[in-house]
């Protein structure tokens, strides 16, 4: 992306701007994630940076991580091969439950 270009939206349906020309159009990008656009992304030398997201994504985000987190030491903790462990079942259930609580 050409520094002058302004925001653009990628094949992902980020919408980009190049830090060089970031600040011209800060306003317009903060907006058009607040109101309904999504993600947007800062871009140095072509490559994402940065991300500005809603604070509802955010926290969803760091919800999801601590779920999987979770999730992870449970698995890691239990032998999934041992005799009569349900370790997959509690899994599946658990992530299931979050799954159906996210928005």
């Amino acid at each position: 992306m050409a520094a002058d270009q302004g925001i653009e939206t990628a094949k992902d349906g980020v919408a980009e701007v190049s830090m060089t020309s970031a600040r011209a159009h800060l306003t317009e990008l903060i907006r058009g994630v607040r109101y309904g656009r999504g993600v947007a992304a800062f871009k140095e030398r072509g490559e994402r940076r940065a991300y500005v997201v809603t604070p509802a994504a955010f926290e969803q985000a760091q919800k999801d991580r601590a779920a999987l987190d979770a999730l992870v030491q449970r698995i890691r903790h239990k032998d999934p091969l041992e005799p009569g462990n349900e370790v997959f079942t509690d899994w599946y259930a658990e992530f299931r439950e979050h799954i159906e609580t996210s928005p």
